[in-house]
């Protein structure tokens, strides 16, 4: 289905409307992918119009394509698609091309590029296919917005060795600004090498990465040409402009066996930065089959002239196994700052978060975390500067934990250092240290160090927090015993029987309240041994003879405590009670 412009006017638009389905596929005897085209040619003058697709689903696979594209002077149009099921794209024609959606500004043109728009329930794009706006011209790419009310999949790398995913790029000799990518779903999968990248090559900033996904957000694994699935932003070699930011804002983010989050400059220009914020759990985690480690990463390359993005994570809690989160600078500039907050633990394992400098001054780590910060097996929290040997002070390293716990033979350490520079400060503020010992200079064993090879060593200051106060709310008891209040007016005597209170045993409830009471836990009522006789006739009765239970207690002359009876009034000898 084609609609264009070869001369002067706008080209004309396509909408299809279907209730059921829609699929394009493969490629004809002529080479040509099945789809849909709308384009302003070489030499035109006038804009391309839109393309507009309403179904239940929609399928492009084995080559086929939709694409609004300018050659002339003018703007290429949006492609904007609706689909209450699914939308699939998958698979390389017998042309190499990829099957998907692709909007484009031409070598010769003059104008920006459209947008690309897709709301569905849920989307694939597999096997090499692609959604990709960019721009080879003087104009901006175009952005691509992706809004799922299920789940988004992107896997794989197709059979002309490109990779499945989403791109926004400025490409060799345009000049113009990269469009943003963003995507809006319950559950995100990157899978197998496919990918979601912003980039320029050209003159121009590179578009930012934004994902959010209320459910989870999933990258795995290494694609069968050894590229690592994940999330990009770059400002490629002889580029000149800043890289975007990458934000993912999501319940929970696993990043798994290879892949990455990147944010880079090769060229003149700054990188973007990553930022994080999961309300659950962030995992990093194992090693992919190209040999590269799980993790998040900003980089200025060697060559490169400008500074390192900022990475940020705020989590319920961070997990690293074989991993890294990394802000480096091998070129000209500063490397970026790492900022990680967790309501609960942050745990590493054989993983590093670290800043490095080849010349310029070290990133600053900042860490707040809830409960535990733990470092195990060879684990690092480092800023380093001036590898190269040349200047630049390390960067300073903040931690707010509740304890920081390593084990000492582990080889896990904190440190804070640089070559020429100045070492950087590290200030610790916790319940507790475990396991860490600050020392002058690294060890075999877990070390705290603040040091400079051939300049002024850095500080270290631990904030100890005060222990808690267990006789908070506590009411002082008086210093006296309280006397009894009983009526001494009237003693006991005569030859009554004195009894007493024994307590056998620390009294309380057995643990099961299934099980008896036992023997030790009641109190007893004993008679003295010299008036332990079952003899009854000294005991207090009424005027019918009947005994009276014993109903108050008073002291007697020799301190002791002795049961007494309420009687009538008229035996006043047991008249005395509690008042």
């Amino acid at each position: 289905l084609f609609a264009g412009a070869l001369g002067n006017g706008n080209a004309g638009s396509v909408k299809i409307s279907a209730t059921d389905k829609v699929r394009f596929d493969g490629v004809g005897n002529n080479g040509n992918s099945s789809g849909i085209v709308n384009s302003v040619g070489p030499g035109g003058v006038g804009n391309s119009g839109e393309i507009d697709i309403s179904t239940g689903s929609l399928e492009f696979t084995n080559g086929a394509r939709v694409s609004t594209e300018t050659f002339g002077e003018g703007h290429a149009g949006g492609v904007k698609i609706t689909a209450t099921d699914i939308v699939r794209f998958d698979g390389i024609g017998s042309n190499d091309l990829s099957s998907g959606i692709f909007s484009s500004v031409g070598i010769e043109a003059v104008g920006d590029g459209g947008d690309i728009g897709i709301s569905t329930g849920s989307l694939k794009v597999t096997n090499g296919a692609q959604l990709s706006a960019n721009t080879l011209g003087k104009g901006n790419a175009g952005d691509v917005r992706i809004t799922v009310t299920d789940a988004v999949r992107f896997n794989g790398v197709g059979s002309n060795r490109q990779s499945s995913g989403v791109f926004s790029r400025v490409l060799s000799g345009a000049v113009g600004n990269g469009g943003d990518i963003e995507i809006n779903t319950g559950f995100l999968e990157i899978t197998n090498g496919a990918v979601t990248s912003a980039s320029t090559f050209g003159e121009g900033n590179s578009g930012g990465v934004r994902i959010t996904a209320s459910d989870r957000v999933r990258f795995d694994g290494v694609g069968s040409k050894g590229a690592s699935s994940g999330a990009f932003s770059s400002v490629q070699p002889g580029a000149a402009g800043n890289g975007g930011d990458i934000e993912i804002n999501t319940g929970s983010l696993e990043i798994t066996n290879g892949a990455v989050i990147s944010a880079s400059t090769f060229g003149e220009g700054n990188s973007g930065g990553a930022r994080i914020t999961a309300s659950d759990r962030v995992r990093f985690d194992g090693v992919g089959s190209n040999g590269a480690s799980s993790g998040v990463f900003s980089q200025v390359n060697q060559g490169a002239v400008g500074d390192g993005g900022m990475i940020q994570i705020t989590a319920g809690s961070l997990f690293l196994t074989d991993a890294f989160i990394s802000s480096q600078s091998l070129g000209t500039g500063k490397a970026g700052d790492i900022s990680i907050d967790t309501r609960q633990n942050l745990e590493t394992n054989r993983s590093s978060i670290q800043t490095t400098t080849l010349s310029g001054d070290g990133g600053n780590i900042n860490l707040w975390v809830g409960d535990i910060l733990l470092l195990r097996d060879n684990s690092q929290i480092a800023t380093t500067a001036g590898i190269a040997g040349a200047g630049g002070d390390g960067g300073d390293i903040i931690i707010n934990a509740e304890f920081v716990v390593a084990v000492p033979r582990e080889d896990s350490d904190i440190s804070a250092n640089a070559f020429n520079g100045r070492g950087g400060n590290i200030t610790i503020t916790t319940q507790g240290i475990f396991g860490l010992q600050f020392r002058v200079s690294l060890t075999p064993l877990s070390d705290i160090t603040a040091s400079s090879e051939f300049g002024l060593n850095g500080e270290f200051q631990l904030n100890l927090l005060s222990p808690v106060d267990v006789t908070q709310g506590l009411s002082e008891l008086p210093a006296d015993t309280v006397t009894s209040e009983l009526n001494q007016s009237c003693q006991a005597g005569g030859s009554q029987s004195a009894g007493s209170f024994i307590n056998t045993g620390r009294g309380g409830l057995p643990p099961d309240p299934t099980e008896p009471l036992g023997s030790s836990d009641l109190w007893e009522d004993v008679q003295l041994p010299k008036k332990a006789s079952t003899d009854t006739t000294d005991l207090p009765t009424t005027t019918s003879g009947k005994l009276i239970e014993a109903q108050g207690w008073i002291v007697n002359q020799t301190g002791q405590i002795e049961l007494v009876a309420q009687l009538p009034a008229t035996t006043s000898q047991w008249g005395c009670s509690l008042r």
